[in-house]
């Protein structure tokens, strides 16, 4: 369940804020991180026994504080 949403963010980051970066390599860059970031979140919240709920919903509230910063700067 988890799962599922955090990849529906990311393909969000990925298609809603496409047109923001004007750079090729910037871009690049931006989707290197984004990727690099869900893979830890997808890392630690399926295989890592160790983080609790509470652990979880800190991963969640930050996804979304960053989605809201992202899409602030857009408008």
């Amino acid at each position: 369940k988890e799962r599922i949403y955090i990849i529906s963010i990311y393909i969000y980051i990925c298609f809603y804020l496409k047109p923001t970066l004007p750079n090729f390599y910037y871009t690049l860059l931006f989707y290197g991180l984004i990727t690099c970031l869900f893979l830890l979140l997808l890392k630690n919240i399926v295989l890592d026994t160790m983080l609790n709920y509470y652990n979880r919903n800190l991963y969640t509230y930050f996804i979304l504080f960053f989605v809201f910063f992202l899409t602030r700067r857009k408008g």
